[in-house]
């Protein structure tokens, strides 16, 4: 279940020295109690939807990093609960910020991976890319899901409404990047 998925990519996240935050809208106080118990920083959802609790995680994880860092430029890292291999590759995934390379990094998926999905998304979600790359210019694969970016581009995730584009869903990660 993705409970369980959530779980384990909370509890690699923190045993790789990690800090990850959950907003959680689970009427079960057992399930926030659950990741506190694994070393989440765990919020209670107060935004309805998918991407009001998005702009929720984004900010409630800026408010964590200017508390605890103060100026210095913390990372965030979002990724759906299934995605729990991503903690390895966090280290490629932020390589390019911390290089002054690029403030924002969308993860792509290798052959490999993509061969692992069921026909029907994979087919939906090149279709869903190619349609990306040809309305931005930007060659990525943001229906993976998993995206990076530093502080200096915070305010993009924090206040993004895709709806006020026109666009009517609440994959803010897909939208701020533009």
């Amino acid at each position: 279940t993705r409970y369980n998925l959530a779980q384990r990519l909370v509890h690699k996240a923190f045993d790789s020295s990690y800090s990850p935050i959950v907003v959680d809208d689970s009427p079960d106080l057992k399930v926030m109690a659950s990741f506190s118990t694994l070393g989440a920083i765990v919020e209670k959802q107060r935004l309805p939807g998918m991407d009001g609790s998005r702009r929720q995680v984004f900010g409630f994880a800026e408010n964590y990093f200017q508390t605890t860092y103060g100026d210095e430029d913390a990372i965030t890292i979002w990724a759906e609960p299934e995605k729990d291999d991503i903690v390895n590759l966090i280290p490629l995934l932020i390589a390019p910020i911390q290089n002054d390379e690029a403030d924002i990094v969308i993860a792509g998926r290798t052959p490999a991976s993509w061969s692992t999905y069921p026909s029907i998304q994979m087919q939906s979600e090149e279709v869903a890319n190619t349609v990306y790359r040809h309305m931005t210019g930007i060659d990525a694969d943001p229906m993976f899901g998993p995206v990076a970016f530093s502080r200096k581009v915070a305010m993009f995730f924090t206040t993004c409404n895709p709806r006020s584009f026109g666009v009517t869903t609440g994959y803010i990660q897909h939208v701020a990047p533009l």
